[in-house]
């Protein structure tokens, strides 16, 4: 999902062993990072709340198909240019 948003993965390195160790011991995700700009607040929101490593306080499925993210229509929001169209 985060790769539709930016266009990028979060965890992607240089090799396929660098990658590997940002999966696994990656604490968060930057989202100040020009990729995220064409994001909305509430779809960082939706993706920050679930790439929490610790189970116990990642946002649930019912959570996370209830957040706000996926339920505001066209007309809450304008956006500027397509989400997969990057500088």
């Amino acid at each position: 999902m985060v790769d539709s948003l930016t266009g990028q993965s979060p965890f992607r390195g240089r090799t396929t062993d660098e990658t590997y160790l940002n999966i696994t011991q990656s604490t968060s995700v930057n989202l100040s990072s020009p990729c995220w700009q064409p994001v909305s607040d509430y779809g960082k929101d939706w993706v920050s709340k679930l790439l929490v490593r610790d189970a116990k306080s990642r946002m649930t499925v019912a959570d996370a198909l209830s957040h706000p993210w996926l339920s505001v229509s066209d007309s809450d929001f304008e956006l500027t240019r397509p989400f997969y169209m990057h500088n």
